[in-house]
């Protein structure tokens, strides 16, 4: 049986102008299969999305304080570079 998760999610920046469909359409799978692993694989119990836009990127974090997987701090020393997703338009 499957915990119940928490999703948490926040959008900063612009919100009147609107991405690109090929952008939104990245940004949304890239949710969900970030999502779906971390359902499957991390046995997390809260997951953060997080948003933010400016007049040239938009960037999306997604985190979870599940139990598997690399750790921020761990995953910098192995030279992995950031966790996140960038993406500049």
């Amino acid at each position: 049986a499957r915990k119940p998760i928490k999703v948490f999610l926040r959008i900063h920046g612009d919100k009147e102008r609107a991405l690109p469909p090929s952008v939104l359409m990245a940004f949304y799978r890239i949710a969900q299969e970030s999502i779906n692993n971390i359902i499957k694989h991390s046995d997390a119990t809260r997951i953060k999305l997080m948003t933010r836009r400016t007049e040239t990127y938009v960037m999306m974090d997604i985190v979870d304080d599940g139990q598997v997987g690399l750790r921020p701090d761990d995953y910098a020393r192995t030279g992995g570079g950031s966790r996140r997703t960038v993406g500049h338009f």
